[in-house]
């Protein structure tokens, strides 16, 4: 990367603060447990494609198929770094409280069993694991759709696993997956880069991932643009602070993205939803010294954002 020299990473908070306003969540009387690991037995074994942790068998949870209710099925991606099993640790104990059964949230490592940052090539390393794992999830449920849920790099191979993301950086019309996702919630991702200062083609805000003139690419569609594509079936919500990181490393990178974006964390044609500095646990402007770092994990464990937004979102697209 050139400098300033950032590694493109996401821990997750320590913490959970109640929020009394949460309506349909609660804190559980304190700090909640990791997502033990596994799925069924009757679940294939999937081999990690590539990046850290390939070779090895994909990590991850899941119920089984007998232990479902009438939601449809939702598949919780990670960022750069922090495991499943950590940052989904609440949206996973939320769902379940929500009416969710076991069997229908799902959550990979694609960084291998216990994560850690990947750059470069974090997306082009881990789209044929993401496309691996949510095509199994369909297959072993029985389900045309699935609604995803992804914060940071998830949102990257959330929009790979729709529009056919390769290992080559590009897009394969035949690997396009629009029909089998419902609803896609973007959590502070960095949808048109991280600026054009950044060298990593996968964050790069003028890399053909983001190109307005390739054939295809996260905003074009068979030559024409559409940021929001199969939109007539699919719904698009972006979710982000208003000290957003990715906003604040995209400032800094350089910005540059042709599209003219107010926010790299949203997404034209979408239903962008921002979180204000006060709202929930809080996302004041700590640029200067964390380069608001700490607002990004923040999003994911904040009962808040979840009850009013997410959940509210997958309510209304229930199972069909």
């Amino acid at each position: 990367m050139s400098p300033p020299r950032f590694t493109i990473v996401l821990v997750c908070a320590a913490f959970l603060v109640f929020a009394p306003n949460a309506c349909s969540v609660r804190d559980n009387g304190g700090v909640i447990a990791p997502v033990p690991l596994g799925f069924p037995d009757d679940f294939p074994a999937l081999v990690d494609c590539g990046g850290r942790g390939a070779g090895g068998v994909l990590t991850g949870f899941g119920g089984a198929r007998t232990d479902r209710s009438n939601h449809r099925p939702v598949v919780l991606l990670h960022g750069n770094g922090t495991p499943a099993q950590e940052i989904w640790k609440h949206y996973s104990a939320w769902l379940l409280e929500a009416g969710y059964a076991p069997g229908d949230i799902w959550a990979v490592n694609y960084l291998g069993r216990d994560g850690g940052a990947e750059n470069p090539g974090a997306f082009r390393n881990n789209v044929n694991d993401v496309r691996l794992f949510i095509d199994a999830v369909l297959g072993y449920l029985g389900v045309d759709r699935v609604d995803i849920v992804a914060l940071s790099l998830g949102c990257h191979l959330a929009r790979g696993y729709l529009l056919g993301g390769t290992e080559e950086g590009a897009f394969d019309p035949a690997l396009r997956r629009a029909d089998r996702i419902a609803t896609l919630v973007l959590v502070s991702g960095a949808n048109y880069g991280l600026g054009i200062g950044i060298d990593d083609p996968d964050w790069s805000s003028a890399s053909d991932l983001f190109s307005p003139d390739a054939q295809n690419s996260f905003i074009r569609v068979d030559g024409l643009d559409d940021h929001t594509p199969f939109s007539e079936t699919l719904r698009y919500v972006t979710i982000f602070s208003v000290n957003d990181y990715p906003q604040t490393l995209y400032n800094r990178l350089g910005g540059g993205h042709p599209s003219g974006v107010a926010n790299t964390s949203m997404l034209i044609g979408a239903e962008n939803i921002e979180i204000g500095a006060d709202v929930g646990l809080g996302y004041p402007d700590t640029a200067a010294s964390d380069s608001n770092f700490e607002n990004h994990p923040r999003l994911v464990s904040d009962p808040y954002v979840f009850s009013t937004h997410v959940l509210a979102v997958l309510r209304t697209h229930r199972n069909d």
